[in-house]
């Protein structure tokens, strides 16, 4: 998959920066396995940060153009050995030396630690919970990493979301910030910078010489800022402020996501890590339904990269000999249909089978869910997904959104419903989430649920989503809509609007994709139908 990353060049070191969205996000040990990294909410403002460590290369050029005091090459070298690799052997004050030089500055920990997670939320690792030689280099060797007792050159490794190479292992990396075991308890929210003082400095990442669990994201270390050591390095951040337009240009990073095939229906689907999100109108420009904003905490669960198509919707038919509202009752498309009839309605709005499939009920989606060992979402899970890891935005990429973004009624906007696939992606590699045709979720729509909901796995009208699914043909309460769809102008494809629907009505702009539970592993949980159960290839 790939993703957008707003880069800029930097002359003075020959350097590449990645834009940092500004966003909240909650820093610290998610696992309750460190004491000095309790959980807190952090907000920072949009920055830059260097895509790889500081190099040999740009190291020395620095040294040769200021003739600056450093007289360790050989031990560099070592582990080191030439100018692609990360320069090591660097004490804080040589780091800070080099950032000033170069008009930059070190990353606070806060910003370190928010730029490595990637937009992923509550994960272990910058690519996920689980880390391996082909992600990164560290203590010993195997897939990817060659590379044993010394560095990799950067850009070994894909990067993460943010398009930010080794941020973990290879270098421990100095921040700015001084070390404090119980800073934590009493940071501050906004843009902090560590404590006033202190002894030691702060280093994060995890580097060649360590073990896999010191490369998590919210690993601490620490060091003496005027001891060089080996397998301690850098990467330099900027403000906002001191770039020039001339500087900032658009580029594709490609990220690693972990996608399986279900075997039942054929779909492909992606897995969206645990975390915490806020959900809700940010922009005040909604309906009151869409507030307030409130924190919602959500399992790790797999979604269908796209919604269900027509070509999978009948193979489902096929299968089971199910017949749609539309076959069974008279409605706007006259009396009720054979299933010739139905076909051809639906394909006068969805003309393929690779388009998404339209005229179907909230029963009929939660009928194929039930067929392939899925789920539908849950509102809460589908604002998640949508959000893609972006924090505060109004749409799934940005604040904006254009017809070439996602398909929805516009003078300039391509006619119609579009096939599946035909959207731009999103930070969690989905498709067609904002516009084509509007979405059901598991949730009986609630004005004001939002003023009551539960922080962990929400879901409006049901105590959770087994006693929905078991319970289906008892439903008969409005339910909720996401997405907005090709009839719709822009309002409607915020990803924090709201649209209600009864259960039983068909419409032709309505559809359905598919999510799947993870079990403590990180992979499918599956769910049983009413004679096998489905396994993913």
């Amino acid at each position: 998959m790939k993703t957008e990353t707003q880069k800029i060049s930097w002359e003075q070191d020959d350097s590449q920066m990645a834009l940092i969205p500004s966003g909240s996000f909650e820093m610290g040990d998610h696992f309750n396995e460190q004491n000095d990294a309790q959980v807190h909410k952090v907000e920072l403002s949009d920055f830059y940060m260097d895509v790889h460590p500081v190099t040999v290369r740009q190291f020395r050029n620095f040294v040769k153009v200021t003739k600056y005091k450093f007289t360790r090459w050989d031990e560099v070298e070592k582990h080191s050995p030439d100018d692609s690799h990360p320069m090591v052997y660097v004490s804080w004050y040589d780091a800070v030396r080099y950032a000033k030089w170069v008009g930059k500055r070190l990353p606070t920990e806060a910003e370190w630690e928010y730029a490595a997670r990637g937009g992923l939320v509550g994960q272990r690792f910058p690519v996920g919970n689980r880390v391996s030689h082909d992600d990164a280099n560290y203590q010993g060797t195997g897939g990817l990493d060659t590379w044993d007792q010394q560095t990799s050159p950067v850009k070994s490794f894909a990067p993460n979301a943010y398009g930010l190479y080794d941020t973990a292992g290879n270098v421990c990396e100095w921040c700015g910030d001084w070390y404090g075991t119980n800073y934590y308890q009493k940071a501050s929210e906004k843009n902090p910078n560590g404590p006033a003082n202190g002894k030691l400095r702060v280093l994060r990442g995890g580097s060649w010489t360590d073990e896999v669990t010191d490369l998590q994201v919210a690993k601490r270390n620490r060091g003496n800022p005027n001891a060089p050591n080996p397998h301690h390095g850098f990467r330099c951040a900027a403000d906002t402020e001191s770039v020039s337009e001339s500087q900032i240009a658009i580029t594709s990073t490609e990220v690693e996501l972990d996608k399986r095939v279900w075997k039942t229906d054929g779909a492909e689907a992606v897995l969206l890590p645990a975390g915490e999100f806020l959900m809700g109108d940010h922009f005040n420009e909604g309906e009151p339904s869409e507030l307030p904003i409130h924190t919602v905490q959500l399992d790790a669960f797999f979604m269908d990269i796209h919604p269900v198509s027509v070509g999978r919707f009948k193979k489902f038919m096929e299968a089971t000999k199910y017949k749609t509202r539309p076959m069974k009752f008279e409605g706007w498309w006259g009396d009720s249909l054979t299933m010739n009839q139905y076909w051809d309605k639906v394909t006068e709005f969805a003309a393929t089978p690779d388009h998404p499939m339209v005229m179907v009920d909230w029963f009929d989606a939660i009928e194929y869910t039930q067929w392939a060992g899925k789920r539908l979402p849950t509102e809460a899970e589908w604002e998640y997904a949508a959000r893609g890891g972006l924090v505060g935005k109004r749409y799934p990429w940005q604040d904006e959104i254009t017809p070439e973004d996602a398909s929805f009624y516009s003078d300039t906007g391509k006619d119609g419903i579009q096939p599946v696939g035909n959207s731009r992606t999103n930070r969690y590699g989905l498709l067609d989430i904002v516009g084509n045709i509007w979405e059901w979720c598991l949730d009986a729509y609630e004005e004001r649920f939002y003023t009551k909901s539960p922080k962990r796995c929400p879901i409006a009208g049901h105590e959770d989503a087994k006693d929905v699914i078991y319970n289906f043909k008892q439903v008969d309460t409005n339910r909720v809509l996401r997405g907005g769809a090709w009839v719709n102008d822009a309002y409607y494809l915020r990803v924090s609007c709201r649209e209600s629907g009864y259960p039983n009505s068909t419409m032709n702009h309505r559809g359905f994709r598919c999510v799947i539970d993870v079990d403590s592993h990180g992979d499918p949980k599956l769910l049983p139908n009413n004679k096998k159960w489905n396994r993913p290839r």
